[in-house]
């Protein structure tokens, strides 16, 4: 019985036409219309441009966006431009801390080194305000490169404007009044690493709002209970 199931019966009458399973390239309208869905901007984009081929793909001509280009006009795709405020001066700082407190809302993401301690942070308040925190000293070269650039989040900048270790610790202060603030809601995503940056930092964390991440996790299929009836269990 083992042999005869694990045969193989090679002439079982399958209607199928090979050249049709022959791989002729992408379906770019269809591709189209699932990246704009999924709103996978960044996708849309490598369809129409070559600087997202790899060196292989170059050398080889498996890219097709030339043929994407001549079916298809490129879509307008919608972006949200984020200019941040850099936070580099002692002024700077108490702005913030009044503007976060006045908000009563911050997101907000971190990032850390390698010793699991925060070097730079984001935050956007209510509003659209948005700020940038960099707690790592540059080269006043480095400074020199990235004046008058449009900065995003975790740009290279240093605060130049006082000493490194003078600015840090009033950095830090305006981070502990914020983070402890239990009257400020944050919002995160993978909140926490964000408490465990914070905290590896001496900073503690009050009145975590949302998490984005738990946003992504699927929710198990939960049935419903009946409602109970009065008299019955």
């Amino acid at each position: 019985m083992s042999k005869k199931l694990v045969t193989i019966h090679r002439e079982a009458p399958v209607d199928i036409d090979l050249e049709q399973c022959r791989w002729t390239g992408p379906d770019y309208k269809e591709l189209l219309e699932v990246f704009k869905k999924l709103e996978f901007k960044s996708l849309i984009k490598s369809i129409y441009r070559d600087d997202g081929a790899t060196g292989r793909q170059k050398k080889e001509g498996l890219r097709k966006s030339s043929a994407a280009q001549q079916a298809f006009p490129e879509p307008d795709l919608e972006t949200y431009p984020v200019n941040f405020q850099l936070l580099v001066t002692p002024a700077s700082l108490k702005a913030f801390v009044r503007a976060a407190q006045k908000s009563g809302l911050v997101a907000l993401a971190a990032s850390g080194d390698a010793r699991g301690k925060v070097t730079s942070l984001g935050f956007a308040l209510k509003g659209g305000k948005t700020y940038c925190l960099n707690l790592q000293p540059v080269e006043a070269d480095c400074q020199d490169e990235t004046a008058g650039e449009n900065l995003t989040l975790f740009s290279n900048t240093a605060a130049a404007a006082t000493s490194p270790d003078s600015f840090s610790s009033k950095a830090m202060e305006s981070l502990k009044i914020v983070c402890e603030d239990s009257c400020i809601k944050k919002y995160c995503h993978n909140g926490k690493e964000t408490i465990r940056l914070l905290q590896r930092s001496g900073i503690g964390f009050k009145h975590l709002a949302f998490d984005t991440m738990l946003a992504a996790v699927p929710r198990p299929n939960v049935p419903k209970r009946h409602p109970q009836v009065h008299g019955w269990g």
